[in-house]
């Protein structure tokens, strides 16, 4: 009869990235890209500001957050070791190239937000979201947060 009918694709499916419409006579649409970055700002107590990265879903009330860098906490690997030695705090997690999985571990612990350094790509896996606040920063930047958070008595952050 040269009806033509169409509906988008469901996000679902068996892998990140897949889409499902149960019915083979309809034209799928989807759509692919985003045109635009979802920034988040970071404030230190030197009162150094760097405009990073986030998709957590909601304004982060961190407010003057105790900030703590530990080499040995700054692999972001272990959500109980985390939540002993920085409950509450804001952790620095350094750039080890898995952010994703640095994510998954802060988001288990009690530590009030993280700052991820990383110098990959913003990819599929991210745009999942955070669960918890957080904000991505490229290794120039965190370097300068890591000195900051070494070389001051009591250093503190804001997202």
């Amino acid at each position: 009869h040269g009806v033509l009918l169409s509906s988008s694709a469901g996000n679902e499916g068996p892998f990140l990235g897949t889409l499902h419409n149960g019915i083979p006579w309809a034209l799928t649409v989807a759509a692919g890209t985003i045109d635009r970055q979802f920034s988040g700002i970071l404030s230190l107590g030197n009162g150094y500001t760097i405009l990073g990265w986030t998709l957590f879903p909601a304004s982060a009330l961190i407010e003057k957050v105790s900030l703590k860098f530990d080499e040995t906490l700054s692999a972001c690997n272990s959500s109980d070791l985390l939540s002993t030695a920085a409950p509450y705090e804001v952790i620095i997690c350094s750039n080890m190239g898995a952010t994703l999985y640095q994510m998954a571990a802060v988001s288990g612990s009690e530590v009030a937000g993280a700052i991820f350094i990383s110098d990959d790509s913003i990819d599929d896996d991210l745009l999942a979201g955070a669960p918890i606040p957080g904000i991505i920063i490229n290794s120039n930047e965190g370097r300068s947060v890591v000195k900051y958070a070494k070389t001051t008595k009591k250093p503190w952050a804001s997202m």
